[in-house]
């Protein structure tokens, strides 16, 4: 259970600092200048970019259980939870369209 309480925490963090945080602001800019513009607002997007951070930390071994490409893919869609819980599934066009320029 501790295991599981450290991934939500370690998810959260690492979602809110790519998506929200001013520190992480160049690398949002960095993102929305050098790809598609389909894919620029995925950095915006709590559930998004969860997906991303747990498929990295299962990968990384932070899931409880295990790293098999399915416990990869269950810490991918857990994070996306806990990203659309806590930050949302939809955009913050203010900050998406202001870094954008």
């Amino acid at each position: 259970m501790v295991k599981l309480a450290e991934f939500v925490l370690t998810a959260v963090g690492i979602i809110w600092l790519i998506t929200h945080a001013s520190i992480f602001a160049w690398f949002r800019v960095a993102w929305v200048r050098s790809v598609p513009a389909v894919l620029s607002p995925l950095v915006y997007c709590g559930g998004c970019t969860g997906f991303w951070v747990g498929l990295a930390l299962g990968a990384g071994g932070y899931w409880p259980t295990g790293r098999a490409v399915i416990d990869v893919l269950q810490a991918g869609a857990a994070a996306m939870g806990v990203g659309a819980a806590f930050m949302g599934l939809q955009l913050s066009p203010f900050d998406y369209e202001m870094e954008k320029n």
